[in-house]
């Protein structure tokens, strides 16, 4: 030893480190002088990561953590059918395919029944030449076809009393289709420059 004596404020001196506000250390990695090595092991140690005041955050899912992101710039997503596949569904329920030959098209499964039943027909005689008459329709009519037994020209609407304004014209021979109803209270207007017969044949 030196002998020689040091006060307190020296020895502050010595060991504190004014700019990182720390005290200077030295490590004994148990042969002396030298690096300090730390092991970080993923089943026992947490480490948390930041800037010393703000720390990213995690969130649990399914058993797994992952670092919660967020999306500064916006993204592209660029997709190409030659070499990338996408399924369609709500999260839970995904649509299903079939393959027929070389091509996969979408299962597709019909909600409302598109099949009707026996057609209805019925004839009503117009004696009246210009006159306005009518037909409603039952509220099951899904669709119907209306054409005009004879030479006469009908109009035809779908408000009273406009037959001789606001009207389809339908020329002898021409048959009037209509399809996807929803006939709860449907009516047709027609009038017709001769006599004759008006066939309607509609389906429910």
């Amino acid at each position: 030893m030196s002998g020689k004596s040091y006060d307190a404020f020296y020895v502050l001196r010595s060991v504190f480190i004014p700019d990182q506000n720390a005290l200077r250390v030295v490590g004994d990695g148990g042969g002396g002088g030298g690096p300090i090595e730390v092991i970080i092991d993923h089943t026992e140690d947490s480490i948390r990561l930041g800037d010393g005041t703000n720390f990213l955050t995690s969130t649990t899912d399914s058993g797994k953590i992952a670092l919660d992101v967020n999306v500064i710039n916006d993204l592209m997503v660029d997709i190409d059918h030659t070499s990338d596949s996408v399924r369609i569904g709500d999260g839970t329920d995904l649509t299903t395919t079939t393959t027929v030959g070389p091509k996969v098209g979408l299962d597709v499964n019909l909600v409302n029944n598109p099949t009707v039943n026996t057609p209805l027909v019925t004839n009503i005689s117009y004696n009246v030449i210009n006159a306005e008459d009518s037909h409603s329709f039952s509220t099951s009519t899904k669709r119907f076809m209306l054409r005009f037994r004879g030479h006469g020209t009908m109009n035809l609407a779908y408000v009273p009393g406009s037959t001789g304004t606001t009207f389809i014209t339908l020329r002898p021979g021409t048959v009037y289709t209509e399809k996807d109803l929803d006939a709860s209270s449907l009516t047709l207007y027609f009038r017709v420059n001769k006599t004759g017969v008006v066939e309607i044949l509609e389906w429910s």
